[in-house]
C-alpha cells in the first residue's frame, strides 16, 4: 500500500508566526493527506481568529485536550488522527507524520524529500535546519549518523519540524513525554532510537528554524529549563557514559548558565501525610458482622477467609462459589472456628461481575437480620492497606463501624496496593518502569498529587505514561507484570476526609440492610455487559435517598501471579471499556429519556477510549521489541489489535444501541 503523510502544525497565541506556517504547509510540491493544526491557544480573540482562518482554509482545526505544553499539543493531534480514522482501521505502517511547529516553516520540496527518502521503508527521515534570526540565516550542520549517545549529550539538530516519522514506529516510541516543558525532541529521538530503526537522512537544509529574541521559547524559562534537565538526565542517567556526562553538563552550562548541581539536585520527596491509622479505635465491635464474599480463586478465598477469622469477631460468611472445583479447602478452614457459614454454589462460572453481585446482595439480604453489619469484599483483598509513606497497616474493621454506623447508611473503603482495573490497561506505564529499571534507572522524579497515575487509558493526564518510577519489588518479573500486579505505581491510601461516594468496589460496610435490594445494573451491548456496574449501586443507592460515603477506610488489593491469558484480559478489558464509557455518560448526560444523545455521546467516549488503547498497545509492542522479550511479544500484533478495535466498533455502531439504553435507563428508574 503506498505510504501517505499527515501534517500536524502546532500553536499557541502566535497567528502570524502560524499563517506563515500554515502557508509553507500549503505550498508543498507533495501536499499531506491531511492537514492538522492543534491549538494551545488560551487568548479567546486569537482562537476565534484561529478558527476561522483554518476553516477558509479547509485545514482541520482543533484544541488541546493533553497537557499544557509541545508535547501535549503534539500528542492531542496525534490522538485526533487515530480517533478519526478509527473506523477505517487504516495501516499506521503507511502514514507518516510531518510535524511542523507555528513559528517554523519547510522548504516548499521538503514532504516531498521525505517521502521519498521514506521509500526504502525508514522508520524517520531528518533533514538539515537553518535557523533564522532577523535578516540572517546559519545553517546548521547535518549529522551524518545518529546515536543515542548523541542525543544524551546534545541536539544534534533535530526538533520537531525536522522530524518525518511512521506513525506505528511514533506509537512504539511512546510519543512525546508530556512531564517535560523543554528538551522533548530529544527525550522522543532517544525512545526512537532504542527501537533500533532504520533511519535516513537528507544531505539538505529543507526547514527553517526562527530563533527571533521577541520569540518566546521555554528555554528562556531557566527554573523551567533546570526542572526539565533534572526530569532529563534522572530518566537516563544510567545510559550515560562518563564522557558523555561531562558533555551534558557542559553543555548547559554553556547554553543556559545552569551548572551540575542544579541538574542533579535530587528534589524532596512529596511530603506526607501522618503514618498514624486514619481510624483508630481499641475496641472490639460486639454485634455480628456478616461477610459476603464471590470466590473465584479458591486460593485467594482461602487467604482471605484466614485472615477474617483470625480477627476473633462475630462473623458470619457468606460465599458465592464461582469457579469450578471443589470448595472443601475453605470450609476446612472455617471449621476450625466457630463461625456461621453459608455458601451459595453458581451452576456454572459467571463471568459478569454485574450478575455475581446482585446473586452476592440477594444472598445476603436472606442470610443477614436488620442489626446485622454487612461487609462486602472481593476475594483478592488481604486485611491491611499501605499508608500514604508506604507503611503497611492492619485495617480495623472495629474502627470504621464504631466511627461511620448511625453516620451512614454505607461506606466505600479504597483500595491499595494492585489497582482494580483490567490487566491491558495498566500494562503499559508497568512496562515503562520495568524497561527503566533494566536499564538502571535510580529514580527521583516525582510526580506531586497525580490522580491516574497507575491508569493507561486516563482521560486526567499523560504526564506519568514516559514517566518512570521504581520497582517497588525488584524481584518481581514480568509474569507479575502480565498478571495486573503493582510491580510499581502502587496504589496508596492517600486522603483523611470523607468523601461522596462514585462507585463501591470490593471494599464496602452496608449498615442499612435494606441497601442489599438495590441491583447492580450494566449496559449490555451484543452479549458483552460492562464492567462498573458498582457505580449504578452507588447511583441508585443515592437517587433513593441512602448517603453513602467514600471514606478512608482501606484493605489491600493483592492479585494472585497467574499464566497471561490474552483473550480472556481482551474480553475483561472490552466489558471494561463498555463500563466505563457507560458510566461516563450518565456523568455527563445524567438519568435521561433522550436514548439518541446517550448513545451518541457514549459512542464518542467509548471511540476516545479505543484510540488511548490503541496508543497504549502500541507502546507495549514497542518495548516488548526493546526488551528483545520472546514470552508476551506474540500476544501483541496489529492483527490482534485490529481484531479488539473491530469488536469495539460493534458496539460502538451498534444499530440496537438506543435499545439498550432504553432498556437500561427503564431498569434505573424501577428501583
Amino acid at each position: 500500500m503506498e505510504s501517505s503523510v499527515i501534517g500536524i502544525i502546532t500553536t499557541k497565541n502566535r497567528r502570524k508566526f502560524l499563517m506563515r506556517a500554515v502557508y509553507s504547509a500549503l505550498s508543498q510540491t507533495r501536499k499531506p493527506e491531511m492537514l492538522i493544526v492543534c491549538s494551545d491557544s488560551d487568548n479567546l480573540e486569537c482562537v476565534e481568529y484561529e478558527k476561522k482562518y483554518m476553516f477558509e482554509k479547509n485545514i482541520l482545526y482543533i484544541h488541546n485536550n493533553f497537557c499544557k505544553n509541545c508535547s501535549g499539543v503534539r500528542n492531542s493531534a496525534v490522538y485526533y488522527y487515530i480517533k478519526r480514522n478509527i473506523k477505517s482501521l487504516c495501516d499506521f505502517d503507511t502514514k507518516y507524520i510531518a510535524f511542523l511547529d507555528d513559528d517554523d516553516e519547510w522548504d516548499k520540496s521538503y514532504i516531498e524529500k521525505c517521502y521519498m527518502a521514506s521509500t526504502n521503508g525508514s522508520d524517520f527521515v531528518v533533514s538539515g535546519i537553518v535557523f533564522r534570526k532577523g535578516n540572517e540565516e546559519k545553517a546548521l550542520s547535518i549529522p551524518n549518523e545518529l546515536s543515542i549517545s548523541a542525543f544524551l549529550q546534545g541536539n544534534p539538530h533535530i526538533q520537531g519540524s525536522n522530524i518525518f516519522v511512521k506513525l506505528s514506529t511514533l506509537l512504539k516510541s511512546g510519543l512525546f513525554d508530556e512531564n517535560l516543558s523543554s528538551s522533548v525532541d530529544r527525550d522522543l529521538l532517544i525512545r526512537l532510537m532504542q527501537l533500533k530503526p532504520k533511519y535516513t537522512i537528507i544531505n539538505e537544509h529543507l526547514v527553517y528554524v526562527n530563533v527571533d529574541n521577541t520569540r518566546w521559547r521555554i528555554s528562556n524559562s531557566i527554573e523551567q529549563k533546570k526542572q526539565d534537565l533534572r526530569k532529563f538526565y534522572l530518566k537516563y542517567a544510567s545510559l550515560m557514559s562518563k564522557e558523555v556526562e561531562e558533555i551534558f553538563f557542559a553543555r548547559n552550562k554553556k547554553l543556559f548558565d545552569i551548572d551540575k548541581n542544579d541538574i542533579v539536585y535530587n528534589p524532596a520527596k512529596i511530603s506526607h501525610t501522618s503514618n498514624t491509622p486514619v481510624i483508630q479505635n481499641s475496641l472490639k465491635y460486639e454485634g455480628r458482622i456478616v461477610v459476603g464474599i464471590v470466590i473465584t480463586n479458591p486460593n485467594l478465598g482461602r487467604r482471605l477467609i484466614n485472615e477474617i477469622l483470625n480477627l476473633n469477631l462475630r462473623i458470619k460468611i457468606v460465599i458465592v462459589k464461582n469457579y469450578n472445583g471443589t470448595i472443601l479447602s475453605i470450609t476446612d478452614i472455617i471449621s476450625k472456628y466457630s463461625c456461621e457459614v453459608y455458601i451459595h454454589n453458581c451452576n456454572k462460572t459467571i463471568r459478569e461481575i454485574c450478575t455475581t453481585r446482585n446473586i452476592l446482595f440477594d444472598t445476603l439480604y436472606n442470610q443477614s437480620c436488620k442489626e446485622d453489619v454487612i461487609w462486602v469484599l472481593d476475594d483478592d483483598m488481604q486485611l491491611s492497606y499501605i499508608s500514604s509513606n508506604g507503611e503497611k497497616l492492619k485495617t480495623d474493621i472495629s474502627a470504621a463501624i464504631y466511627k461511620y454506623k448511625g453516620k451512614y447508611h454505607a461506606i466505600v473503603g479504597d483500595y491499595t496496593m494492585d489497582p482494580p482495573l483490567p490487566t491491558l490497561s495498566v500494562v503499559r506505564t508497568k512496562l515503562v518502569d520495568y524497561m527503566y529499571h533494566k536499564s538502571g534507572y535510580r529514580g527521583g522524579i516525582v510526580l506531586d498529587n497525580m490522580k491516574d497515575y497507575y491508569y493507561d487509558l486516563s482521560e486526567r493526564t499523560g504526564e506519568h505514561l514516559e514517566t518512570p518510577f521504581l520497582l517497588q519489588d525488584e524481584e518481581l518479573k514480568l509474569n507479575a507484570i502480565f498478571s495486573g500486579k503493582a510491580t510499581s505505581r502502587f496504589l496508596y491510601l492517600d486522603f483523611h476526609e470523607d468523601k461522596q461516594a462514585i462507585n463501591c468496589g470490593g471494599n464496602v460496610i452496608i449498615f442499612y440492610r435494606e441497601l442489599l435490594k438495590i441491583k447492580h445494573n450494566s449496559l449490555s451491548i451484543a452479549n458483552n455487559v460492562g464492567r462498573r456496574s458498582d457505580f449504578f449501586w452507588v447511583l441508585e443507592s443515592i437517587r433513593n435517598g441512602y448517603n453513602i460515603a467514600n471514606v478512608p477506610f482501606a484493605t489491600l488489593h493483592n492479585r494472585s501471579i497467574s499464566s497471561f491469558n490474552y483473550e480472556r484480559e481482551s474480553n475483561k478489558l472490552l466489558r471494561d471499556i463498555i463500563g466505563s464509557s457507560c458510566t461516563k455518560t450518565i456523568e455527563k448526560i445524567g438519568i435521561s429519556y433522550n436514548y439518541s444523545l446517550l448513545s451518541t455521546t457514549f459512542m464518542d467516549i467509548l471511540i476516545s477510549r479505543l484510540s488511548k488503547y490503541i496508543m497504549s498497545y502500541y507502546r507495549i509492542m514497542g518495548i516488548l521489541q526493546i526488551l528483545d522479550e520472546k514470552e508476551y511479544s506474540p500476544y501483541f500484533t496489529t492483527s490482534s489489535l485490529i481484531n479488539f478495535i473491530k469488536r469495539g466498533q460493534e458496539i460502538a455502531f451498534n444499530t440496537d444501541l438506543n435499545k439498550e439504553w432504553k432498556n437500561l435507563i427503564q431498569k434505573l428508574n424501577k428501583l
